[in-house]
């Protein structure tokens, strides 16, 4: 591949993920009114959900090929980058506030199962299936009742804006509208998987390597869909939505991913590094202190920057360390 063609497809690759982006947060934006449910809700269960597909395979072939490392790898890296380079890159165009639900329920659980990985992966070094299934319950159960709180926040919010809750859509607007929900994140996908391929190309033309290579471009590229659906969340101004996608990318990698990969083969953890692990806890104290200390309750510009330079201090190591 010639080093314009790569150019090409990388610059595709960016194109197509800013379209599929604008066509996911729009509908999924759309469905959350139909629906009676909050935004945030919606950044969950449909948005972060389905931004973690390229997490999702990589973890799932990497069990069936019984490489538990790559599997576990993936999610920590992933997480850390959700939270440290995304949220901070958004906090910087907007600040983020929380709800009384992000602070009761899901801050907590997404420290809660970083806390259930690392402990997991540092004192016992496996996961059976049994674990596995387990993390596929607890999923499960929590998307069930982020669903049920997420009804009773919208209807709140409807009834302080002095509004109704749309709660029925016919079949016709139920398929048009998932359909280009599912249409935006195939191009978030797809538009993630050309940025890799054509960042990779470009790096190896000029003389990069293949570590440094997996370490910054391909990390980068499976998250590109939460980056670009963040941006564009914000930039919309839907906060909530752009909060949800990242907490639900963050748990669904551990509980379902992790989960699901457990359920596959049962993971044993020899070469994650107890460095990568401090950081993941530390991306979610983050999001503990700006949730609870200083009564602000947001995350603002300053938390952003701390995130971003705590991430390049991170990825510095990990350069070092090759």
């Amino acid at each position: 591949m010639s080093i314009w063609v790569a150019i090409l497809i990388l610059i595709g690759g960016i194109a197509l993920s800013i379209w599929g982006a604008n066509l996911l947060v729009d509908n999924a934006a759309l469905m959350a009114r139909r629906l009676g449910l909050s935004e945030f809700v919606i950044g969950i269960v449909i948005v972060g959900i389905g931004t973690s597909f390229p997490e999702m395979s990589v973890s799932f072939y990497s069990s069936i090929m019984n490489m538990p490392d790559m599997s576990i790898g993936n999610i920590i890296g992933s997480d850390i980058f959700n939270t440290l380079m995304i949220l901070g890159l958004t906090s910087l165009i907007k600040p983020i506030p929380y709800k009384a639900g992000n602070i009761k329920r899901d801050v907590p659980l997404s420290i809660g199962a970083a806390v259930i990985l690392a402990g997991m992966a540092l004192f016992k070094k496996s996961f059976s299936r049994v674990e596995g299934a387990i993390l596929l319950s607890a999923f499960v159960i929590y998307l069930l009742i982020t669903l049920r709180e997420g009804r009773k926040q919208a209807t709140l919010e409807a009834a302080a804006a002095g509004c109704e809750v749309k709660e029925h859509m016919s079949f016709g607007q139920t398929v048009k509208i998932s359909s280009f929900i599912l249409a935006g994140i195939g191009m978030l996908v797809l538009g993630g998987k050309c940025f890799v391929d054509g960042a990779s190309a470009i790096a190896r033309a000029c003389g990069v390597t293949e570590a440094f290579i997996a370490i910054t471009i391909v990390a980068a590229g499976t998250s590109l869909p939460e980056l670009v659906s963040n941006i564009v969340s914000i930039a919309k101004g839907k906060g909530q939505m752009a909060l949800g996608n990242i907490i639900g990318s963050n748990i669904s990698n551990i509980l379902l991913i992790v989960g699901g990969s457990a359920l596959i083969h049962p993971l044993s953890i020899t070469n994650v590094t107890i460095v990568d692990f401090a950081v993941l806890l530390l991306s979610q104290a983050f999001l503990f202190t700006a949730a609870f200390m200083f009564k602000k309750n947001t995350i603002d510009r300053g938390d952003g920057i701390i995130y971003l330079c705590s991430y390049g201090a991170y990825l510095a190591w990990l350069i070092c360390n090759l």
